[in-house]
């Protein structure tokens, strides 16, 4: 019997495959390909409360958009109880995104594992939660398991869509915002940069 796919190298595979159908996104596609180092994965955290409310509600809401993504997060759900969440430090201005968020890295600083010149992230919002307006060297692609809303520099506020990929250019300020349901997606840092990213605590 062939030896099965470990949860984190299906769930790369299915990320791949979303983004075949975009031709300026192929050199992700090889990057999710590469071989994995898990030599300094982490012992994992408790799962948030956050997460246990939360959860459910966003993964159903995108495994109803179609049959990869109804894959894609039940593989996620499969993973949450092995990944250290935290949450991204801020100066206590917005007390509702403190406490209406968490983060967790999959590739990367405090991931399950780690590959060349790529950061995979998930973030997760509790519904009416806006993500501050930040930047990073590293360009960002997100992948949009919600129907929420994405803001970036020299554009109003939009909705790509349960599927849809966000595209934020390096040292680019961007923001998301969940809506009345929760926010949940996945995002790729790579570019010049990645290796600043990779070497700083999660969090930070």
């Amino acid at each position: 019997m062939p030896i099965q796919p470990s949860p984190l190298r299906r769930l790369l595979d299915l990320i791949a495959h979303h983004l075949k159908a975009h031709s300026e996104h192929q050199t992700l596609v090889q990057r999710l390909g590469q071989p994995l180092d898990e030599s300094q994965r982490p012992a994992p955290s408790a799962l948030p409360a956050l997460v246990q409310r939360h959860f459910p509600q966003a993964a159903a809401n995108a495994s109803a958009a179609d049959a990869n993504l109804h894959r894609l997060v039940a593989t996620v759900a499969e993973l949450l109880t092995e990944l250290h969440w935290y949450q991204r430090a801020d100066d206590g201005r917005d007390p509702a995104f403190a406490e209406g968020h968490r983060n967790a890295i999959l590739l990367g600083p405090g991931g399950l594992a780690a590959v060349d010149g790529l950061v995979l992230g998930l973030t997760l919002m509790a519904p009416g939660v806006s993500y501050p307006v930040h930047r990073h060297p590293p360009q960002e692609l997100y992948l949009a398991l919600c129907d929420g809303q994405w803001w970036r520099e020299g554009q109003p506020w939009w909705a790509p869509g349960i599927g849809g990929l966000v595209h934020n250019a390096s040292n680019r300020l961007h923001s998301m915002r969940a809506g009345d349901q929760p926010h949940l997606s996945l995002w790729l840092l790579f570019g010049a940069g990645v290796e600043a990213f990779n070497a700083r605590p999660a969090g930070q």
